[in-house]
């Protein structure tokens, strides 16, 4: 089945992305790991001169947890979300 986006060409396509990357934007992925697959999602926190993320867990991993203060770029929220910097550093 055809996607919405293959309509546009790939410059049309790059502008919207782009107009859509701002900071404070989510986006969502689904990532496969060994395991299986889990969605992930990504707080973008700046775009320029290049994109950095934040990744949002829906539990502190074992190992963060393990290590509190040698990771930085994590904060507990009340809803016990972790963030962990990526491509921060």
């Amino acid at each position: 089945m055809a996607k919405l986006g293959d309509a546009f060409s790939e410059p049309e396509r790059r502008k919207s992305v782009l107009r859509r990357l701002v900071p404070g934007a989510v986006v969502h992925l689904e990532v496969a790991f060994p395991e299986g697959r889990k969605n992930k999602f990504l707080v973008i926190a700046s775009v320029d001169p290049e994109c950095c993320t934040f990744v949002v867990n829906s539990r502190v991993h074992p190992f963060v947890e393990a290590r509190a203060d040698a990771v930085g770029g994590r904060a507990n929220t009340p809803g016990r979300i972790a963030a962990a910097g990526a491509g921060l550093g």
